[in-house]
């Protein structure tokens, strides 16, 4: 498995010790308002959500600064359905903490993301729904080459093929995964 590490950030796959902090960063305001619901998920329904999962196709990774081995969020990549896993592409997405202040960890989080996905795990395309108001997100995503496909009057996706990611995002992904 590839290095999920850069000199400030590295991924941690989660298991069930990660559950409770994964709910709480997803509980958080910047947890809220940004997914397709807008409600505060309880123990219980994120461990039955857990259970539930299916670790095959939904990998999703704790974000630790590597200095002091706090969380700051996480991110996580899936296939959700027939349509992804034919067409050999993902969903990806990132919540970081709203107090953090060094503007490289969401750029390094995105590098390390996408580059295991078209690299690794050898996908065709990656895309990320987003909430129109998240325009932080939508204006990270966008530097990193995604493109709007689709948009609502509430959610807008983005997407990003391996072709382009080769031609032109990889060497703009290098930058940030010293």
């Amino acid at each position: 498995m590839t290095n999920f590490k850069t000199s400030i950030v590295y991924f941690k796959a989660i298991d069930r010790h990660d559950i409770e902090e994964l709910r709480l960063i997803r509980n958080t305001f910047v947890g809220k308002n940004i997914f397709q619901y807008d409600y505060e998920i309880s123990e219980k329904n994120q461990i039955k959500w857990y259970n539930n999962l299916e670790h095959e196709l939904y990998h999703y990774f704790i974000v630790k600064l590597v200095e002091n081995n706090l969380s700051v969020g996480f991110v996580h990549f899936s296939q959700k359905g027939k349509k992804d896993i034919e067409n050999n592409r993902a969903e990806v997405g990132i919540i970081l903490k709203s107090n953090i202040e060094n503007f490289t960890i969401p750029h390094q989080c995105i590098s390390l993301l996408i580059r295991f996905c078209f690299i690794e795990r050898k996908f065709n395309c990656l895309y990320g729904i987003f909430n129109i108001m998240n325009v932080k997100a939508i204006r990270l995503i966008k530097f990193f080459g995604f493109q709007t496909t689709k948009k609502s009057f509430k959610f807008v996706t983005e997407t990003l093929d391996r072709n382009h990611y080769k031609s032109e995002v990889a060497k703009k992904c290098e930058k940030f995964l010293v």
